[in-house]
């Protein structure tokens, strides 16, 4: 299951990039808009072709998702920067007290985490 979560984990974080940039770019609104539906299709299909190396069907039902901003938005805050975090479990020698106890220190000495802000 972690390996389906952090496979989809770089795909929405991917996805939220290309908008992004897309975004933040010089386009018109009317052609953002265009190139933003061109985007969707594309993410439809980046995700069709990696759909066979889930080892679950926990992320069958994206096919389904219509896909815009909000939806990608709501994923995004929920697995991005997943790949961090599971450095970091594999840095405690896979031990999640440990995890729980790196992220206690951290809170207490009011320092931000490294590679997680």
């Amino acid at each position: 299951m972690q390996e389906d979560n952090l496979l989809f984990s770089r795909w929405i974080d991917q996805s939220c990039e290309q908008l992004s940039s897309l975004y933040a770019g010089e386009l018109p609104r009317e052609g953002k808009l265009r190139e933003r539906e061109k985007i969707f299709r594309s993410l439809k299909e980046d995700f069709r072709a990696i759909q066979g190396q889930f080892k679950t069907d926990g992320y069958t039902d994206m096919e389904k998702v219509d896909l815009n901003n909000a939806a990608l938005m709501a994923y995004w805050q929920y697995v991005h920067g997943l790949e961090r975090f599971e450095v970091l479990y594999q840095d405690c020698g896979r031990d999640l007290r440990k995890v729980v106890e790196y992220f206690k220190e951290i809170r207490r000495s009011g320092e931000e985490p490294a590679g997680f802000q």
